[in-house]
């Protein structure tokens, strides 16, 4: 049985869905094949999916939802149905280097790690650099220190690989509500990547996230206004350090500094 599960939700995005299988098919050589599944699972898109991607990739899962249940709802159920030990939720339009499934196999073979935190930079879909390559070698040592270097980046799900013990331990620990929570990949980090695992922060594997191609931005300014903000204090009650958490606030603010909330606000969460 396979040993990571790669799964990619999507909806009415089969051009960027079928680029994305062709890389994962070009990676997938040799006994690759047998440590790494692939499950696609379609949020009611108006054509057959399943037929357009079993006949090119046969060995990839096919699951059709009715309708859109949206994209957290989709991350929630691909976690917990799967069998894999790991399981990595990639985006149907992000690039990804080559060589990078067999770099993460040999992070879970030797390391036998709890959470990859992978490096990643953030392209805008016309191929121009949004921002560097996010982790500095040898300056980043736990989550916290990637919020404060990189901002935001740290939401991009694409970029982490989890024991799914872990992450359904984290699903079953936030509630019901999480299928609505746009700062899903947020809370699924500080969860898992929490410093008593085994936590691999990896800066020389690259994933390429691109952005300016779906309707995410369309809710942006209130996640990174307020719902990361919230996530951030939520994480408080997993042990991590409030004046560390604080600091990453703070950063945070600075990096997008038309945020609506007084720094005194969140200093209240601490009281």
């Amino acid at each position: 049985m396979a040993v990571l599960q790669i799964c990619i939700p999507t909806f009415e995005r089969r051009e960027h869905l079928m680029n994305t299988l062709a890389y994962l098919d070009s990676e997938l050589q040799g006994d690759l094949h047998d440590f790494i599944s692939v499950r696609i699972l379609d949020n009611g898109s108006g054509y057959d999916i399943r037929d357009a991607v079993q006949s090119r990739f046969p060995y990839v899962q096919v699951d059709v939802n009715p309708e859109n249940i949206g994209a957290p709802s989709s991350v929630v159920r691909l976690v917990r149905e799967g069998q894999t030990e790991y399981v990595m939720v990639l985006g149907d339009d992000d690039d990804y280097r080559p060589g990078l499934l067999s770099a993460i196999r040999e992070l879970l073979v030797r390391q036998q790690p709890d959470y990859i935190f992978l490096n990643h930079r953030a392209v805008w879909h016309d191929g121009r650099l949004a921002l560097p390559t996010q982790l500095p070698p040898g300056e980043i040592n736990s989550l916290l220190d990637i919020f404060n270097y990189t901002g935001p980046c740290m939401m991009f799900l694409g970029a982490n690989v989890y024991r799914r013990a872990k992450a359904i331990e984290a699903l079953d620990c936030y509630g019901d509500d999480l299928a609505k929570a746009h700062t899903l990949p947020l809370y699924l980090s500080l969860y898992c990547g929490h410093p008593d695992n085994n936590v691999v922060i990896e800066p020389a594997t690259f994933i390429d996230n691109i952005w300016g191609r779906d309707s995410y931005s369309q809710v942006k300014t209130r996640v990174f206004a307020k719902d990361v903000q919230e996530e951030l204090i939520r994480s408080a009650r997993f042990g991590y350090d409030p004046h560390a958490i604080m600091v990453a606030i703070m950063c945070n603010r600075v990096y997008r500094p038309h945020y609506d909330v007084a720094p005194s606000d969140w200093l209240k969460a601490f009281a």
